[in-house]
This record gives structure tokens, sequence and C-alpha cells, in this order.
């Protein structure tokens, strides 16, 4: 029993410094992402006269969590500035903008594979799912609002390690799933997407 005792004893004194050092590698790591994104809208509406699809801002905080070698977790809050919209004429033929998402905050659920692990510069492709929260601003009183979406979406990029901080640019793409459309006006769907340039820097 004794000789038993002092083997584990032993194991586990050998495997600390081994064990310190996974941790370590493996240590969560937590950022914050600056970008700019494109509207993409998809529609079927008829009494739209020309869709405005149109670059906007982007913010947000990000987390990293290894699951194994190459492998990461990825979630990310954001917050989006998209300026997309339709134009449509009214019965009283003024002609109003539908905004589509104009600021939108999205929770991601991404995953990210990076290839060349351990090196300095890390090619990665990322992909998941997000849900993006419409918020509503104050309105006047010939504007709609319109609803929130659940979204896919795919990416890749370049990480580059510096001595005291990563840098890593993505490149993205959304698709929402669901009509966000609440114009009593329109007689269709209408689904957000859009292209994304985020600049992400972590350490």
């Amino acid at each position: 029993m004794l000789k038993q005792a002092l083997v584990a004893v032993s194991l586990l004194t050998i495997s600390l410094p081994f064990y310190s050092q996974e941790v370590t590698v493996n240590k969560p790591k937590y950022g914050f992402t600056v970008g700019i994104n494109r509207s993409n809208i998809e529609h079927n509406i008829k009494n739209v006269i020309s869709q405005n699809d149109r670059i906007g801002l982007r913010l947000g905080v990000l987390a990293e969590f290894q699951l194994v070698k190459g492998l990461y977790f990825m979630p990310k809050a954001e917050l989006s500035f998209n300026r997309g919209s339709l134009t449509y004429l009214e019965p009283n033929l003024f002609l109003r903008d539908y905004e589509i998402i104009p600021i939108g905050l999205e929770g991601k659920f991404n995953l990210a594979y990076k290839f060349r692990e351990g090196k300095t510069l890390q090619p990665f492709i990322l992909g998941g799912a997000s849900y993006i929260q419409a918020l509503e601003g104050k309105k006047e009183s010939f504007e709609y609002s319109v609803g929130s979406t659940f979204a896919v979406e795919a990416g890749i990029g370049i990480e580059r390690k510096f001595d005291h901080f990563i840098f890593a640019p993505e490149l993205r793409y959304s698709r929402g799933l669901n009509n966000v459309n609440d114009n009593p006006i329109f007689y269709g769907n209408v689904y957000f997407h859009n292209f994304v340039v985020a600049l992400v820097f972590k350490g």
C-alpha cells in the first residue's frame, strides 16, 4: 500500500510541470474587434423601388478557448451599425426608406481551426451561428420597426503573433435565416445578410 502511494505521488510530481505547461498553452485569450460591414439585403417585395446595400461600422469583444490542438471556440459580442435600406413609394406618393436592422446587437458562437499551430503566422477558417437583435432607436411616425434574425456565418483570416498581443484580421460572411420584415405595407420576405472585414486584437 505504501509502495503504491509512493508511486502515485512520484507520478503526480513528475507530471506537474507538464500539466502547468499545458494550462499555460491552453489559457483563454480575450480581446476586441473593430471593423466595417456591408449589408446584403435579400427580398421579394414588389413595391420596392431600390435596394440600398451600404457600408457601416462595428465593434465588439471576444474570447478564445482551445478545445483540442488547432480547434478553438470563439464567442463574440458585437454592436453593428448597418445602413442598408429598401426605398419604396407610399400611396401618398412619398418616397420612404425602410432601414433593415440599422443597429444590431450580435451574439456569435464560432469555431475556428488554425493551421500551422505554434507558428508566428497562422491562417485559419471559422464558422458558426449568431443571433442579431435589432435595437430600436427613436423613430418618426412614418417609420417601421424591423425584426431580429438568426444567422449562419463563415470566414477566413490570418493570425500574427507579436510580443505583447495577437493581431488577427478576418473576412466573414453572415447569412440571415428568417424574415425580418415588420413593415405592414410590404407583402413578402426580407432577409438580412452582410459581409464583414474585422480587425481582431487579443492577448
